[in-house]
């Protein structure tokens, strides 16, 4: 992560940590950099007392490995039906509190745990702050629906691109779940909340990356300091 960017985003999470958790709360956590940065945050102040009794809910093993490398009680998603508050990372947000996200392959976990949640917070760096959606929209796919959901997305307008794993690993990025992930680059996306229904309606595809009315509040680390934003 670079330096810069962590900086803003450690500024965010420490008024997050600060204004929003609080002791004996169930805490949905996100997946990524921005949350794992969070677990050791979290951490840190859980070991000075400062907040307690938190039980965590994660999103991806990788946060699960954190959360028990920590310390930190956890629950899988399937052993409740809310939480009080949830923590996610986004790799493109608007002042609407629209956001893609799935670059870390965890975006359907992501969606079912921010939903579940009482009051959902995203948290960026101002570099992921725009007017406009852009950045290629990633969907969870069953494998055996990879061609006839490709064949559906460019019918909408997009062009769809399976997500291949980094070197030393041969084939596609298969999801905690067992799926894909197909990325589809719609250029503008001027009716984010039309073009989830849309995605979420084509069968194959389990979720999408647009996470549209998901996010309560949006914490913006900058260099000069937090920016929140409310729905």
């Amino acid at each position: 992560m670079d330096e810069t960017r962590r900086l803003k985003r450690e500024k965010a999470l420490r008024q997050l940590l600060t204004s929003e958790i609080q002791d004996n709360v169930i805490l949905g956590i996100g997946s990524g950099s921005t949350m794992a940065l969070f677990v050791e945050l979290l951490a840190y102040e859980i070991r000075r007392g400062t907040v307690q009794n938190i039980v965590a809910v994660p999103t991806s093993y990788q946060i699960k490995l954190l959360l028990s490398k920590h310390g930190i009680p956890y629950r899988d998603p399937w052993q409740v039906d809310a939480v009080d508050i949830a923590i996610d990372g986004a790799d493109q947000v608007n002042l609407h509190l629209q956001a893609i996200k799935g670059g870390g392959a965890a975006l359907l976990m992501e969606k079912i745990v921010d939903s579940m949640s009482n009051k959902t917070i995203f948290v960026v760096e101002e570099e992921k702050l725009t007017d406009i959606l852009n950045k290629p929209v990633p969907l969870e796919v069953l494998p055996s629906a990879i061609s006839f959901v490709m064949r559906k997305v460019r019918e909408l307008g997009g062009r769809p691109t399976l997500r291949i794993a980094p070197a030393g690993k041969v084939g596609p990025v298969v999801t905690d779940s067992g799926n894909v992930i197909i990325d589809v680059d719609f250029g503008d996306i001027r009716d984010p909340e039309s073009l989830e229904t849309k995605l979420l309606q084509i069968p194959g595809v389990l979720e999408c990356g647009l996470f549209c009315n998901i996010a309560h509040s949006l914490y913006v680390g900058t260099l000069d300091g937090v920016r929140v934003y409310h729905r």
